[in-house]
């Protein structure tokens, strides 16, 4: 029995079963400046990198709304999700190519989704 659970191991490895994740799962380096990002909502978003897969948004409308996201696999960009986030509630921000989906609840509770843009340096 051992036998067959060594040569099954073998398999599903040599398989590639254990593999490394495929995906945007990567961090961006720390040393990147901010980035700021204008929402359709007339709020201003930035983010900042802090590494290990992790960013701080902070909403520019709001001085106390801030948050620390943790990288989740994305099929495509990148999406850093918090289930504290923004005021203690869910907050996602789903990233590409200078253009982000940004979902949060606000203080009083009100679900927010909103299309936000990079601007422009």
């Amino acid at each position: 029995m051992n036998k067959w659970i060594v040569a099954s191991l073998a398999a599903v490895c040599a398989a590639g079963a254990f593999a490394a994740p495929t995906g945007n799962t990567g961090s961006r380096p720390v040393n990147m400046p901010d980035e700021h990002y204008a929402c359709r909502t007339g709020q201003g978003v930035t983010v900042r990198y802090l590494g290990n897969s992790r960013i701080a948004l902070s909403l520019n409308t709001d001085r106390n709304a801030r948050a620390v996201l943790k990288q989740t696999r994305a099929a495509s960009g990148e999406l850093y999700t918090a289930g504290k986030g923004l005021y203690g509630k869910a907050t996602e921000w789903h990233q590409k190519n200078g253009e982000a989906v940004f979902e949060f609840r606000d203080r009083y509770g009100n679900k927010t989704a909103t299309v936000c843009r990079k601007k422009r340096r």
